[in-house]
């Protein structure tokens, strides 16, 4: 009688590859590997691109390397990727702003920054920027703001000076002129010897002659001369001085500030058309002094 059939048994020994499909696996184990690690790009890869190609004036594909950046960081958050994040944002808002003059578009970014790191040493130039864009964009109301929140959250700063001078100007060009005068005389007070004082004390002559104060402007400017007798703003104040006091028709005295103004002034045939009218009308005041003085005789 036929036994029955033993049913198959599956062997446990380990299969035996032969060295050439050793060496096959393992290299398509190192390209898989390789094809994972291209796709895990890193933030600081995209960065080095981003400024590469913005040193090479290629700025749409900057602010596209840049935007890859955040997108990555915004997965990655966390202190130590604060740095970069820093970087990304104000690479991004440059490239958006200085190279693709793209003004709004920079502004997010920016904002963004001030948002995350008000206290960073990269806030400084931010608000200086958001300064500068609002004030291209005819708002003068933001980029004050931005210049005191400047000067209040970085008073010891190196550039502080400056950075008052700036809100000083923001406030004249915006017609806030009494205002203008406070923060251009604080920056006096507060830096005397400071290379911006000279255009501070300018600018406060400016403001009391746009006030309608001859006489205060005109003392401004007599200071700033004995005080800066050389500095190149001198031979202006003597110029606005010359113009207050033909206003005032102090014509003699008008002539004579002219004078030394001439010899410095940047623009002279500005200050000879000056000179001729107010020369042509002593001329006309004597010649009519004459005739009164003929005929009452």
């Amino acid at each position: 009688m036929r036994q029955p059939l033993s049913p198959p048994t599956r062997s446990h020994r380990p299969l035996a590859l032969s060295s050439h499909s050793r060496s096959s696996w393992t290299r398509c184990a190192l390209w898989m590997w390789l094809a994972v690690a291209a796709c895990a790009e890193r933030p600081e890869r995209a960065i080095a691109d981003a400024e590469a190609l913005t040193f090479e004036s290629r700025p749409g594909e900057a602010l596209k390397r840049y935007e890859d950046a955040l997108l990555m960081l915004a997965k990655q958050t966390g202190p130590r990727n604060d740095p970069l994040l820093l970087k990304a944002l104000m690479g991004a808002g440059n490239v958006s702003y200085l190279d693709l003059q793209r003004p709004n578009q920079a502004l997010g970014y920016f904002q963004t920054t001030l948002q995350l790191f008000p206290r960073a040493e990269e806030a400084v130039e931010a608000r200086l920027t958001l300064a500068e864009i609002h004030g291209a964009l005819g708002d003068d109301q933001s980029a004050i703001a931005q210049l005191l929140r400047l000067c209040q959250d970085f008073p010891d700063h190196p550039e502080s000076d400056r950075h008052q001078l700036l809100l000083a100007r923001g406030y004249l060009t915006q017609g806030n002129y009494e205002q203008a005068i406070v923060e251009a005389q604080l920056l006096g007070q507060r830096s005397p010897q400071s290379p911006f004082a000279v255009e501070a004390m300018m600018l406060r002559g400016s403001a009391l002659g746009l006030l309608q104060r001859p006489e205060a402007a005109i003392e401004i400017y007599a200071a700033l001369i004995e005080r800066w007798p050389d500095a190149a703003l001198a031979h202006q104040a003597r110029y606005e001085w010359g113009k207050l006091l033909i206003g005032l028709k102090r014509d003699e005295e008008a002539e004579a500030i002219l004078v030394e103004a001439l010899k410095g002034h940047p623009q002279p045939k500005m200050i000879q058309r000056l000179l001729a009218g107010i020369r042509e009308r002593l001329m006309n005041r004597r010649a009519a002094s004459l005739n009164e003085s003929s005929r009452g005789r």
